[in-house]
């Protein structure tokens, strides 16, 4: 199964593609003024069984490909610690407009 997740971010868009639970491809860009079109150049001859968004542009990007699941970056960021880290108890993210604590 192939897993893609992105991160619309107001300074820069990050992507993901698992197989399996293993990375398999990762990529960081700067958002620019046209995020839509950055997302599309990143997912360009990329195939995936499931898509998920989250971040600042996560609706606009839900717009143009209903397929994604939408979450908030606090839940993505929990999963991500639980998931490499499974021993986990606390993340600080640190973006760029906003920083949060999140107890797990």
């Amino acid at each position: 199964m192939l897993s893609l997740g992105i991160d619309i971010g107001s300074r820069s868009i990050k992507l993901v593609l698992l197989d399996r639970g293993d990375v398999a491809l990762e990529r960081v860009v700067d958002t620019s003024f046209e995020p839509l079109e950055v997302c599309r150049g990143l997912l360009v001859d990329l195939r995936w069984d499931h898509l998920c968004c989250t971040g600042y542009g996560r609706h606009l990007f839900a717009e143009h490909w209903p397929e994604a699941c939408v979450i908030t970056e606090i839940k993505a960021v929990a999963r991500g610690a639980v998931h490499v880290l499974p021993g986990c108890r606390g993340v600080v993210d640190i973006g760029g407009q906003d920083t949060k604590a999140i107890g797990l």
